[in-house]
């Protein structure tokens, strides 16, 4: 187990140390629990994502080869002129 400091604010400082003696556990068994149940929630709701899908469209053949790049490069050069 790691020794570590927390600066907590001083209000959830005293909600936890009721707490824990309501329970009859100490501090450190309270803070850890509220940090898996946390961390537990964050890593469930990265899993409860849904994947967003795009609309896709049919667009034809393209009117060029786009794997030649002289080809690519004529096109564009006409573009400008």
């Amino acid at each position: 187990m790691k020794r570590t400091t927390l600066i907590l604010d001083k209000k959830n400082f005293i909600e936890l140390k009721k707490f824990a003696a309501s329970n009859q556990r100490t501090l450190t068994e309270i803070v850890n629990e509220f940090l898996r149940m946390g961390l537990d929630h964050f890593k469930n709701r990265k899993k409860n994502i849904t994947k967003m899908t795009l609309p896709s469209y049919a667009m034809g053949l393209p009117k060029i080869n786009i794997s030649d790049r002289d080809q690519l490069e004529v096109i564009m050069e006409e573009k400008d002129q």
